[in-house]
C-alpha cells in the first residue's frame, strides 16, 4: 500500500477527494476521487434524497428485514417503500410493514 505525505485536514478540506476506511484493513485511511462534490447531489439520486427525521425510530431499531425475498437493512426498506415510482407506500404503510404492526 502506497503511502502519501499530506495532511488528513487538506484532504478532508478538498471538495474532490474523499476518504473513508474499511473494517477489512483495521488501522489505514484510503484516499479516492469523489464522485461529487460535498453539498451537491447528483439530480438521478434527488428522488431517494433521506430527509432528516424521515426514518421512524421503530424502523432504525428494526436491524434488518427481508422484503420481496431481499434481506437489506430496514432503513433502506423503508425507502424502498416509500420513495419507489410505482405506487409508494405511506410512511405509516411501510413502518407498520416493516415493524410488524
Amino acid at each position: 500500500m502506497a503511502k502519501i505525505g499530506v495532511s488528513i485536514a487538506d484532504l478532508m478540506q478538498d471538495p474532490n477527494v474523499s476518504l473513508y476506511t474499511n473494517s477489512f484493513s483495521p488501522g489505514n485511511t484510503f484516499v479516492k476521487r469523489s464522485s461529487f462534490k460535498k453539498g451537491e447531489q447528483p439530480e438521478h439520486l434527488k428522488d431517494n434524497a433521506i430527509q432528516k427525521g424521515e426514518i421512524p425510530q421503530s424502523v432504525r431499531d428494526k436491524g434488518s428485514v427481508t422484503i420481496a425475498g431481499q434481506q437489506m437493512p430496514a432503513t433502506a426498506a423503508f425507502v424502498k417503500l416509500t420513495h419507489r415510482d410505482d405506487n409508494p407506500l405511506t410512511e405509516n404503510q411501510a413502518e407498520a410493514k416493516i415493524t410488524g404492526d
